[in-house]
């Protein structure tokens, strides 16, 4: 579960970075 949690948060930081 802290996988999928912590995949889920790079994910969104990931997509933040590029839509910032």
């Amino acid at each position: 579960m802290a996988l999928l949690d912590f995949s889920a948060i790079s994910d969104l930081e990931t997509w933040l970075s590029e839509n910032a």
